[in-house]
């Protein structure tokens, strides 16, 4: 059967290695569809148009709160959030 031990995803969720690598990857990805280039590049697939829509809204959602805070360059910070959110997603972490 498949499994992801908890400590693996606590890691992935919680652990500073993993953000900091989210924001390095994050700056990797220079295509204007930013959404389409990590799903490729974290993925190796396209989004679908519910996941296309989602990360809009959270792309959006994370840059508005970073501005809120006045934390520095909103705009890469939420790229960073999404980013590790994708690499805490099923596809990503699963071996099938």
């Amino acid at each position: 059967p498949e499994s992801v031990a908890p400590q693996q995803a606590l890691a992935l969720s919680n652990g500073k290695l993993p953000i900091e690598m989210a924001g390095k990857i994050a700056g990797l990805v220079k295509s204007k569809d930013f959404v389409g280039g990590v799903f490729e590049l974290l993925l190796g697939r396209k989004p679908d148009d519910a996941e296309r829509r989602e990360c809009e809204t959270a792309l959006t959602y994370l840059e508005a709160a970073a501005s809120k805070a006045k934390k520095a360059n909103p705009a890469q910070r939420a790229r960073r959030g999404l980013v590790h959110a994708l690499l805490n997603h099923n596809d990503f972490v699963s071996i099938r």
